[in-house]
């Protein structure tokens, strides 16, 4: 097994970090948002900017070696677990972050859900100029519009960076498998849900998943948590999904059947004006490992068939995989000028081949391209109070673009059925097109309009679908609230038009935060003669607690009352 081979190798180092490659940074304060995903001008947590390591001298190691032995009449069970970590600084700036762990127990005995049920072996040095991690890893490359890629792997990731630009690189093998699960709430249940495809027993890779809400990120440990150990998934905070709400959580689950080899790299450029990122991975069968011990000569010749006919041994094998591979690639240009002007330019390629042991089986191939310029991108429009955006994407079939999703989703099936009256499921054949733009007028301090057109059509007009609507913003550092009107016109198998309010408010400081919003929808829908309307409502309010707030409000309190008691005895 790889895992004890790397065991053997690194087991005096102890390994590793975060689990992603070297943070390089994004998106600016310029950053345009609002008319791709509607939301406001500012800079996400994970883009935030560079991660300078604090120097501190010194490394700390912790660690514990438990042991349990159950005596049954089913026999004796022994379980041992051992962990072991190495973190701190050597110099002045180089960081280690070692970790290992040696799990010998049943991870459906455990219900912990922030428990690593896995054995874990990495090692991890980083400065401000390099970074080397060696070891268990989890790659992340979010920079692309069009396509990313994140996977668990075991091998070995290196990182340059000096001046604007950046580098990384890596190389690995491994035996997950990354599963995408859909569902809708259930009123009343926050904590629960499976998140198996197939409902049996899995252990899902800790720190691989992201979980989306109604095609919004959720953030983890703040919004929901993950019991690792079989894959269950609870809700908290303010997030309470119901019947009408979409759940999303794509993740890593150790399998032994999916053998795979990783080559990925990224390349960032970071001008204070001019953005570049070249991104590109290839994701392979590792049939050398397949074939060992494994496929018998006859085997070998009938997996090369490229009749693509299934081969089925009588063993207990059964059905023999092909090896298959993808390739993907992209580059994105961003551009700012005078912290306002902005242009965001993107193409990518994605080539896959589905039996590599054959030179005459080829797969889809095909391009994708993504293009944003508006003339003000900064939230409070001070210099000119009115700007133009412009937004679009053209993705051919073959291009697949609901696998291995970028930061765009523009194609998020949520959002196709929400805003756009449109099944995802019937958009299957064909090239993609959307062209979308808006306009925002800024009324006064806090205040502004924005309206927007889009229109979505798929090939030869075979499907279409038009949104557009005006809303009224409001925006200060306490709270945030808007209002809008749209209407959708489209046609899939029926025509249907839709009339639609939505309204938002929330507060953004304090202890308790209050929030509420609604979404009122009136439908005329005509299919083969017969119309129906249909008319739907839904609002929601609530309050939220912020335990940091608490806290804040706590110490402010008392430091008021101290300089309150100090001025009364000066006086």
């Amino acid at each position: 097994m790889l895992k004890g081979t790397w065991l053997k190798v690194c087991c005096g180092v102890l390994l590793c970090s975060r689990a992603f490659a070297l943070n390089m940074d994004s998106i600016p304060v310029w950053n345009p948002d609002y008319l791709v995903h509607g939301n406001d001008l500012r800079v996400s947590g994970e883009q935030s900017g560079r991660q300078e390591l604090s120097e501190s001298s010194g490394l700390s190691t912790h660690g514990y070696k438990t042991m349990q032995v159950t005596v049954g009449d089913g026999g004796t069970q022994v379980d041992q677990e051992l962990r072991l970590s190495i973190q701190g600084f050597v110099g002045d700036s180089i960081y280690i972050d070692a970790l290992l762990s040696d799990v010998d127990r049943r991870a459906g005995d455990q219900t912990t859900a922030t428990l690593q049920e896995v054995d874990q072996i990495y090692f991890r040095a980083e400065s401000k100029h390099w970074m080397v991690h060696l070891g268990d890893l989890i790659w992340q490359d979010r920079n692309m519009g069009l396509f990313g890629l994140e996977r668990s792997s075991l091998g070995a990731m290196v990182g340059l960076r000096g001046g604007y630009t950046g580098v990384r690189g890596v190389a690995g093998t491994d035996e997950t498998r990354r599963i995408t699960r859909v569902m809708n709430g259930v009123s009343g249940q926050r904590e629960g849900y499976s998140i198996s495809d197939d409902g049996t027993y899995l252990s899902v890779v800790p720190g691989s998943e992201r979980v989306f809400l109604n095609g919004n990120l959720l953030t983890a440990g703040v919004d929901y948590e993950v019991n690792y150990a079989g894959g269950l998934l609870d809700f908290k905070g303010r997030r309470n999904p119901g019947p009408d709400d979409e759940i999303r959580i794509e993740y890593d689950a150790y399998n032994d059947g999916d053998i795979y080899n990783m080559y990925a790299a990224h390349g960032a450029y970071r001008h204070p004006n001019l953005y570049l990122d070249v991104s590109g991975f290839r994701l392979e069968n590792d049939r050398h490992r397949m074939k060992r011990g494994l496929w018998t000569d006859d085997d070998y010749r009938m997996l090369k068939n490229d009749d693509g006919s299934e081969f089925v041994r009588d063993d207990s094998l059964g059905t023999l995989r092909r090896p298959e591979r993808t390739d993907r690639a992209g580059a994105r240009l961003r551009f700012q000028g005078d912290r306002r002007f902005y242009a965001d330019l993107e193409m990518a390629i994605s080539r896959r081949d589905s039996n590599t042991l054959s030179r005459q089986v080829d797969g889809p191939e095909g391009y994708g391209y993504r293009w944003y310029v508006t003339s003000d991108s900064s939230e409070n429009m001070k210099k000119f109070p009115l700007a133009f955006s412009v937004y679009g994407n053209y993705i051919q079939e073959e291009f697949g673009i609901t696998d291995f999703q970028g930061t765009d989703k523009d194609w998020d099936s949520f959002r196709l059925m929400d805003e756009w009256n449109l099944d995802s499921a019937a958009l299957a054949d064909g090239d993609l097109r959307h062209d979308e733009f808006g306009m925002r007028l800024r009324l006064a301090s806090g205040w502004f309009v924005h309206s927007t057109w889009g229109y979505r059509q798929g090939e030869k007009e075979k499907w279409n679908s038009s949104r557009g609507g005006v809303s009224l913003v409001h925006k200060s550092n306490f709270a945030k609230s808007d209002v809008g009107a749209y209407r959708v016109e489209s046609f899939q198998e029926q025509e249907r038009v839709r009339y639609q309010l939505l309204g938002n408010s929330e507060f953004l400081k304090g202890l308790l935060r209050p929030f509420g919003n609604f979404d009122l929808r009136y439908t005329e829908s005509d299919s083969l003669g017969t119309e129906n309307q249909v008319a739907y409502g839904k609002t929601g309010a609530g309050l939220l607690m912020v335990g940091d707030s608490w806290g804040r409000g706590f110490l402010e309190c008392k430091r008021r009352c101290r300089d309150e008691n100090g001025k009364a005895e000066g006086r």
